[in-house]
């Protein structure tokens, strides 16, 4: 009998080891696993921060683009105002220099 107990004790241990080693795999398994995923999410957020950069470098070019553009349009509406200004000044003119030849006419 205490040969059986031995024995059944001697498997239960030699279970019990089998089943340790087959945790520390897994959990070796599981560290790598974890590894590479962490180095996939670190060349991941690489890529989120080189395309953020190349965003805000894009943001700034159209920020100066739309500066340029209420600039051109600013100095646009600038010059209509003196063209208005000097159609004016030209009827003004025209309008003088009729008024003239009708009086140098009816002289």
């Amino acid at each position: 009998m205490e040969l059986t107990s031995n024995r059944l004790s001697l498997d239960w241990v030699t279970d019990l080891h089998d089943q340790l080693a087959q945790h520390q795999e897994d959990q070796y398994a599981s560290a790598a696993d974890a590894y590479e995923d962490r180095e996939a999410l670190r060349d991941q957020l690489e890529i989120a921060r080189a395309r953020i950069t190349e965003l805000e470098g894009q943001g700034a070019g159209m920020r100066q683009e739309i500066t340029e553009l209420r600039e051109s349009i600013q100095h646009e509406r600038h010059m209509r105002g003196r063209l208005a200004d000097q159609r004016i000044l030209d009827r003004t003119r025209i309008a003088t220099l009729e008024r003239t030849a009708e009086e140098a006419q009816s002289r």
